[in-house]
């Protein structure tokens, strides 16, 4: 639901959440969810896509809708 994402603030956001998990459990896995419709466009999910490779996220699950209404 964010327009203009920063690439750079997402990567720092997704370390973040990953060292934060780290201390609750050293062996815990690191997701990242994109969930999106068909008016999402490209640009926005190439950038979430390369700040996830940044931050060293190699797990990322898409789940997509129709968009609109229905």
């Amino acid at each position: 639901g964010r327009n203009n994402l920063d690439e750079a603030a997402l990567d720092n956001m997704i370390k973040r959440n990953i060292d934060r998990l780290k201390t609750l459990a050293t062996t815990a896995r690191y997701r990242v969810l994109v969930r999106a419709d068909k008016d999402l466009g490209w640009e926005k999910t190439k950038v979430v896509l390369k700040a996830a490779a940044a931050a060293g996220v190699g797990n990322v699950v898409f789940a997509t809708t129709k968009g609109g209404k229905g």
